[in-house]
């Protein structure tokens, strides 16, 4: 599993921690833990890795993606509905 930001944890859309870990050959899941509550919440399953930014909601899936090569390795943009508690794929 990989945090970062020191002990807080605190790295996703001001007060979540992503976390994400590998699951075999070109695969990551992750998970999103809410630091005040401390419930954890489904993350977004992916082929080659996550970016994604302290204070923004948005995440990019397969950051360096290239479809030409895997199918399932294309870059996708989810945003985090802090309302619903989960990810909406974006167009």
């Amino acid at each position: 599993m990989k945090i970062w930001h020191g002990a807080t944890g605190l790295n996703f859309a001001g007060h979540y921690c992503f976390v994400y870990w590998g699951c075999g050959s070109n695969c990551q899941d992750s998970a999103v833990v809410d630091l005040i509550t401390g419930i954890v919440y489904p993350g977004i399953t992916a082929s080659l890795g996550y970016n994604i930014k302290r204070n923004s909601k948005l995440i990019i899936v397969n950051p360096d993606g290239d479809s030409t090569d895997c199918a399932f390795c294309k870059s996708e943009y989810w945003l985090w509905n802090n309302i619903k508690k989960k990810f909406i794929k974006l167009s």
